[in-house]
This record gives C-alpha cells, structure tokens and sequence, in this order.
C-alpha cells in the first residue's frame, strides 16, 4: 500500500500541472505487507503511471492495487495503471513493451521520450517472474496492468485497517 501511495504522491505534481486527476485505489483483501523488489516495483509503477500522465490531456490516472490470488505462501497481486489519455491502436499494440517502440512516429513528436519505459517495465516484471500487458483503444485511453508473485510477510500491529482509497495531494 505504501509503495503505490509514495510513488503517486511523487508523480502527483505531473499530473496537477496538466490539471489531471490522480488516484489509487486498493483493494481491500489486498495483503497489507509483502515482500518482493521494493525498487523494482517502485520503477515499474513510475514508468507506467508517468507514460499514463504523459499521454493524457484531461481527465484522470488511476492505480489500482487488488485482484489477489494466493498461491502457498505467495500472493499474485495485480497492478493496473487506467488512463483517459490517447490511447494505442491494436496494431501498435505487440509492439508496446520493444525497446524504443511508440504508437508512431506522431506520438515521438508530440509527447517526446524515448519509448523505453514499458520496455523496461516489461523487463522488470519479467525479472520478478510477473505478467505484464495492455487493453486499449485509440481515444478511450489504455490499461496497463501486471501480476507479480509476492512473498507474504508477516502482518504488523498497526497493519489491523488498510486504506482503500488514498488521496493524492
């Protein structure tokens, strides 16, 4: 919970400057604590939610945490990244996750960077043994989601009531 929180709250900015909204929303069976890459993780929540606020002019971000499935003592917890920015066109799509890919050649010109960031989220999610993919349409916006497998730990104390909704300032 607290590393979807933190790392919105950091793009929080980015996403007020362009008048945008920013949410996360957990679900509440989610795992209060796990283990896992902690930094991994952070990057591939910033390259995603980032590329969602870069390619959307109004409207909102929202990241969700939820969709747990246990597996022993591990927990598949889905992350989706939804926007209401420009969306992909289906035969961009597979290219996606490639190093340097973008939808086209408009897109480079228009919103700038160097079409690495789903690739290295790809990557990362790859290196942790998840599932990474993508729903979208050209102007109804995309949906980037992963699945990772995450070591359950032990719960804390003041662990008893997690958020559902955290506000992004």
């Amino acid at each position: 919970h607290l590393l979807a929180s933190s790392t919105a709250r950091m793009l929080a900015a980015q996403a007020r400057a362009k008048g945008l909204d920013l949410h996360v929303l957990i679900d509440p069976s989610t795992p209060i604590r796990v283990r896992g890459d902690a930094h991994h993780l952070r990057q591939v929540l910033i390259n995603l939610v980032s590329n969602a606020v870069k390619f959307t002019a109004r409207g909102s971000v929202e990241l969700r945490v939820g969709g747990t499935e246990m597996d022993g003592q591990r927990a598949w917890l889905r992350f989706e990244v939804i926007d209401t920015g420009i969306g992909i066109p289906l035969e961009a799509q597979p290219r996606i996750f490639d190093s340097f890919a973008q939808a086209d050649e408009s897109t480079t010109r228009r919103f700038g960077g160097t079409g690495l960031g789903t690739a290295i989220a790809k990557r990362l999610v790859d290196l942790m043994g998840g599932e990474i993919g993508v729903q979208s349409a050209p102007g109804q916006g995309s949906r980037f989601w992963f699945r990772l497998p995450l070591a359950l730990a032990a719960p804390q104390p003041a662990d008893d009531v997690a958020p559902t909704a955290v506000e992004v300032p």
